[in-house]
């Protein structure tokens, strides 16, 4: 089964905070915490009070830190705290003297897409309880010149996950498809990510 979807809309992702998952073809369906959203009223109680309660659950953050130093060149330090530094440097298109060793920014802004998409892919497995041997994923971002000079066009995986049944393969490409609708780092790109899966069953 090879499927492609692409990162929602701002209206699909505003639906997403309410409950209410889009997905293509598919009717909308209301969640649990979208009728909670709505028993206030029907209970009489203020609807100004739930919505501060919903609004103070929906303020909760996670910070993340971390510090650079300049080394030469256009070569900079990547330091957070508690993990080893590494060095990063424009890549070789825009440098001809960029080191080939050292990861670019462009790299990494693929490589946060792409482990994202991993990390999440193994969450959702374990949360619709499918089994998975193994699986490989590629990631590919296109740079295109845009108003204000070079931006990422897209970002593609392709994702190759490997099971052993056929119940497993059913529950591993609806973990596949919520993995990417609910990639954090996804969501909060401006370019589109594409996702071309696999779920393929072990000889």
């Amino acid at each position: 089964m090879r499927a492609c979807y692409r990162k929602c809309c701002p209206i699909s992702r505003l639906s997403t905070i309410f409950g209410m998952h889009m997905l293509p073809n598919k009717p909308h369906r209301m969640t649990e915490l979208a009728r909670s959203c709505l028993l206030p009223v029907a209970k009489g109680y203020s609807i100004h009070q739930h919505a501060r309660k919903d609004m103070t659950v929906m303020q909760e953050e996670h910070v993340y830190g971390m510090s650079s130093n300049w080394v030469r060149g256009k070569i900079v330090t990547i330091e957070v705290a508690g993990k080893p530094d590494f060095q990063v440097a424009t890549p070789s298109d825009f440098w001809a003297e960029s080191p080939n060793e050292l990861i670019s920014p462009e790299d990494l802004f693929v490589a946060s897409a792409l482990s994202c998409y991993g990390v999440t892919l193994a969450g959702a497995a374990k949360r619709y309880h499918g089994e998975f041997k193994d699986f490989h994923l590629t990631g590919t971002g296109t740079l295109q010149k845009g108003e204000f000079g070079w931006e990422f066009e897209q970002i593609t995986i392709e994702a190759t996950i490997i099971v052993d049944t056929e119940k497993d393969r059913k529950r591993m490409m609806k973990a596949a498809e919520r993995a990417h609708q609910y990639c954090l780092v996804a969501n909060s790109m401006k370019c589109p990510v594409h996702l071309n899966y696999d779920v393929v069953l072990q000889e």
